[in-house]
């Protein structure tokens, strides 16, 4: 007597089945849990920017500027000026059109920071924007863009920043003057 090895039509089916349940329910939260990521890289890189940008203002001794596109999603390190270096953080402009926060792009682009050194550095988030930025005092920062400058003795004014996702979800970072960042997550995602 031969014996035939292999599986039957209804048992393929339910392994088919079985695979089709299981995608379902994991799918979507594989999906939300990427949106999330997103999110959560995007507060990771901000906070990251803070962090150099005040370790470049101590080690280079010259303050640093990070310039946060507001309805965008792009943020740029840079140092600020030696005429602009001596701004308290009382009087640090919170737009790019104030003297203090000149944009690159409208003196010529990158400036070196020094003899031999380029601090500038420029970062674009994926998928999320920057809505608004907060300094300790002032309004949220409209139209454009608003900035925050870390002084050589690596204190900063201290700022907010909320970050959108396209569903919905919102990471506001708290960042004090000495540049300890706290974030709380809030929404959708």
């Amino acid at each position: 007597m031969v014996r035939r090895t292999g599986f039957t039509l209804i048992e393929l089916l339910l392994v088919l089945v079985i695979i089709g349940v299981i995608t379902a329910v994991t799918v979507p939260e594989f999906v939300r849990s990427m949106r999330g990521n997103r999110l959560r890289t995007a507060a990771r890189t901000v906070v990251a920017a803070g962090r150099y940008a005040r370790s470049m203002a101590v080690l280079h001794q010259r303050a640093i500027a990070i310039r946060f596109e507001t309805d965008g999603a792009r943020l740029v390190i840079d140092a600020v000026r030696p005429a602009q270096a001596t701004n308290t953080m009382d009087d640090v402009s919170s737009s790019f059109s104030e003297p203090g926060l000149t944009p690159p792009e409208a003196d010529g682009g990158s400036r070196p920071a020094g003899p031999g050194m380029n601090i500038r550095l420029e970062r674009v988030l994926d998928m999320v924007t920057i809505k608004d930025v907060r300094l300790q005092g002032a309004d949220a920062a409209g139209g454009g863009g608003a900035g925050v400058v870390y002084q050589s003795n690596g204190r900063c004014m201290p700022y907010r920043v909320r970050l959108e996702d396209q569903e919905g979800g919102v990471i506001e970072i708290s960042v004090d003057a000495l540049g300890s960042a706290e974030l709380a997550r809030r929404g959708a995602s």
